[in-house]
């Protein structure tokens, strides 16, 4: 019997201030129930709801059950929903109790994988590059940075001080959320390029394309970041900062003799560039965590959808070099802005791709979607600012822009295409 074809889908919106959820509703004809498939579920800084009220708006908007979860990434903004408390409880058990058929993660998240993995499931010698490792690494490192901001009590450092906290935070590793992905569901896929994903139970009629993240036996381009490339960024040009971290304190109990009143200046920007050296390197790790994010198209009936999680170039150019993914980015008809619109995550090369713009296509214009906050991450004044300005002008343009930032009291927001 041949599967049935979705007329509909609805893409809903939650407002979850700075983070990612969204929630796919394919409708079919006939008697065929719906399918639900929720992309992300996290937040660092809340606006007007709580993650418990999206839940509930979840399990309402699903009618109870969810087919497939998708986690893009491990970062807490798109995660931190899938949390189960000390006692399980909390909005971890509520996805959890919709009994998702199918959970999504990147292959890094494979929990059999070697620590030297290059791809899921395999072992290599011990002279292989041990990614996955130096990912657990990283995010010990960022609890650390995350502890360092409380240091930045001077008026003048309260930029440090919340950017710091917040990148720190958002590394850690969030185990009770990505405990509760592996094992909500009996069917748990660790994808990467170009993985063919056995959907056709939980989505009929759904073709689930995954452009990314590459492994590094396809690329090992994911273990660097090119958020400064002047060619692909939304930005001019701002001053790279020097990576490199001061030792810690190392007699922190011991009595410290107060500057004298000639010594402050001196004192005051030696802690603001130690506090900028700080943020360099968390912003190196909040990148390489970036390049493990899935990038997932899907295609329904004759609409394409695209969601890329938070992947940046490094990530974007080993699939952007394939003519079939090309193929497939020209005719997207919605688009989640990457990396909640920051300049590193939506290269000029993806976005000339697409066709259904007012520039080309004015007829029929696609849907871009933008979950953010401003104020939690970059600079006006460096031009670092998420989300980013020209970015967000540029798709005002171009497309219909759907952006968090405009709810008016809104929990979401849904636009609804026939496909």
């Amino acid at each position: 019997m041949p599967a049935p074809k979705p007329e509909s889908v609805d893409i809903i919106t939650y407002e979850v201030g700075f983070g990612d959820c969204f929630l796919l509703r394919i409708h079919y004809p006939g008697q065929t129930r719906s399918r639900s498939v929720l992309i992300d579920f996290g937040s660092t800084q809340k606006n007007n709801f709580s993650l418990g009220q999206v839940s509930q708006k979840i399990k309402s908007d699903c009618g109870g059950k969810l087919d497939v979860v998708v986690a893009t990434h491990r970062h807490k903004d798109h995660v931190h929903g899938f949390t189960l408390s000390s006692k399980n409880r909390g909005t971890g058990k509520v996805i959890r109790d919709l009994q998702p058929g199918a959970v999504i993660m990147p292959w890094t998240e494979d929990p059999d994988a070697d620590p030297k993995a290059r791809q899921p499931t395999k072992r290599y010698s011990a002279h292989e590059k041990s990614l996955v490792k130096r990912l657990g690494n990283m995010q010990a490192l960022a609890g650390a940075l995350a502890e360092q901001s409380k240091m930045f009590t001077f008026a003048g450092e309260k930029g440090i001080r919340t950017q710091l906290k917040a990148l720190g935070e958002n590394n850690l590793g969030n185990a009770s959320a990505m405990k509760n992905l592996r094992t909500m569901s009996p069917r748990t896929y660790y994808a990467y390029h170009n993985m063919k994903l056995r959907l056709s139970r939980e989505l009929p009629g759904v073709k689930v394309h995954v452009l990314g993240p590459p492994t590094l036996k396809q690329s090992a381009a994911i273990e660097k970041q090119r958020s400064r490339d002047q060619d692909e960024f939304w930005h001019l040009q701002a001053s790279a900062a020097h990576e490199a971290l001061d030792p810690l304190q190392l007699f922190p109990n011991a009595r410290e003799i107060k500057n004298p009143v000639w010594g402050r200046w001196t004192r005051r920007r030696l802690r603001k560039a130690r506090g900028e050296e700080l943020l360099s390197i968390v912003r190196s790790l909040d990148h390489a965590m970036n390049n493990t994010s899935l990038i997932l198209l899907f295609e329904i009936g004759n609409k394409k959808l695209l969601f890329p999680g938070d992947a940046q170039y490094e990530n974007w150019m080993y699939c952007l070099e394939k003519k079939w993914v090309k193929d497939l980015l020209r005719g997207v008809d919605v688009y989640k802005v990457g990396h909640h619109g920051s300049l590193n995550a939506t290269p000029k090369t993806m976005l000339g791709l697409f066709q259904k713009t007012r520039s080309q296509h004015p007829g029929e214009v696609m849907h871009s979607l933008l979950s953010t906050k401003a104020g939690v991450h970059g600079s006006v004044d460096n031009q670092t600012e998420v989300p980013r300005g020209k970015l967000v002008n540029k798709l005002t343009q171009e497309t219909q822009l759907t952006s968090t930032q405009n709810f008016d009291g809104e929990i979401s927001r849904m636009i609804s295409l026939e496909v």
